[in-house]
């Protein structure tokens, strides 16, 4: 785990944009079958992105290409429900929860 946690919320939304100052964006939120993750304010490499399911098991890993900052998650097998989508850095970790509707 990461010793220092910084756990940024997203409200729900189906805006594809957010606050400018948010360091990850996902959207939309609710989603259906594709779920944009963006971060910013992080090196492109190295990020860790993790997505657990509400009953804590872990999902398959999300991963994205070298030098990118963004990653399209194909949530399309998902049932519905609350998940949660962890990025990790140099131990320092960004959460988000978001919603997959049917």
């Amino acid at each position: 785990g990461c010793e220092k946690s910084e756990i940024v919320e997203v409200p729900l939304s189906t805006s594809t944009h957010a606050a400018e100052n948010d360091p990850v964006l996902v959207f939309p939120n609710p989603v259906k079958d594709k779920l944009h993750i963006e971060w910013r304010e992080m090196d492109k490499r190295d990020v860790n992105i993790q997505m657990i399911g509400i009953d804590g098991k872990k999902l398959p890993v999300v991963n994205y290409e070298e030098g990118t900052n963004v990653r399209l998650y194909d949530t399309s097998t998902l049932p519905s429900g609350i998940y949660a989508l962890l990025l990790t850095k140099n131990n320092r970790c960004f959460g988000k929860k978001f919603v997959v509707v049917r």
